[in-house]
């Protein structure tokens, strides 16, 4: 049979084809090659630090030993926070953590000293845990060595948790709790914006919600003696004409510190 054109047209492509395999197996070959020069650097950076060499930035060699790479988002946020520290030294420091929680179709609570049965669907809620203590130092702490630990600098910190309705009502709460020593922060590898989206879950489409890209378990940090007031107001443990002394100035209390702003307001004068 004799060979056509269409054939020899066809033979050129198998040859083209067989060359562009070839090609991308001698990529591939760089590519592992490369790889595997990678993950050597890679190492050597680790155990460089572990050894206790570092680099300009030490949010950069905490972040790279702790997840095994560079995560800009975590760093930034953590010489944000570091600045913040800085700013604020002897002043209080809260961290506000919520997560998502389901009240038991059975049983009850206790609202208001009075025993209340649960919906007969488990009902949303939010449980909500709030630490506070005053800054010590003038920058976070952080640990080049497994756990690889990133934590606030307090001498003692009280920390009160409570149970609350997805519109902001308290349902329960227990009582607070004080600890010695840092507040160690918690921090993964992907970022959970839980705190930002429990509006949206109750409010605006759940679409809105930002996908994440590394985990701050704390779910937000307040620095400052002023911006953690305005805080405890706006969240109703704090009310500066009371009678009776507010969750926010037992709590202070409890910490043997008085911000500026609550001395003015025991004195009598304006805030």
């Amino acid at each position: 049979m004799a060979i056509t054109n269409g054939d020899n047209e066809l033979d050129q492509l198998y040859g083209e084809l067989a060359k562009k395999k070839e090609a991308i197996g001698l990529l591939e070959l760089k590519f592992k090659s490369a790889q595997l020069e990678r993950e050597k650097l890679l190492e050597e950076l680790k155990e460089l630090i572990l050894a206790g060499e570092h680099s300009s930035n030490r949010f950069r060699d905490f972040t790279f030993v702790k997840l095994g790479q560079v995560n800009e988002p975590l760093l930034n946020w953590l010489a944000e926070l570091d600045g913040n520290v800085a700013a604020h030294q002897g002043q209080l420091a809260l961290v506000v953590m919520r997560e998502l929680y389901h009240t038991p179709p059975t049983g009850g609570v206790i609202l208001g000293g009075s025993w209340h049965s649960e919906p007969s669907k488990p009902s949303p809620a939010l449980r909500q845990t709030i630490c506070l203590g005053v800054l010590s130092g003038q920058q976070l702490i952080l640990g080049y060595q497994p756990p690889f630990r990133c934590a606030l600098p307090f001498r003692m910190f009280i920390k009160r948790r409570s149970l609350m309705c997805y519109d902001g009502t308290e349902i329960k709460h227990f009582e607070p709790e004080i600890s010695v020593g840092e507040y160690e922060l918690e921090l993964n590898e992907q970022l959970d914006e839980t705190w930002k989206s429990w509006r949206e879950l109750f409010g605006a489409s759940s679409s809105s919600v930002v996908e994440p890209e590394i985990i701050i378990g704390d779910k937000g940090v307040t620095i400052g003696d002023e911006a953690v007031r305005q805080w405890m107001l706006k969240h109703k443990l704090h009310d500066e004409g009371g009678a009776i002394p507010s969750q926010f100035r037992r709590m202070c209390g409890q910490l043997g510190y008085l911000p500026v702003a609550l001395k003015y307001q025991e004195s009598g004068k304006e805030v």
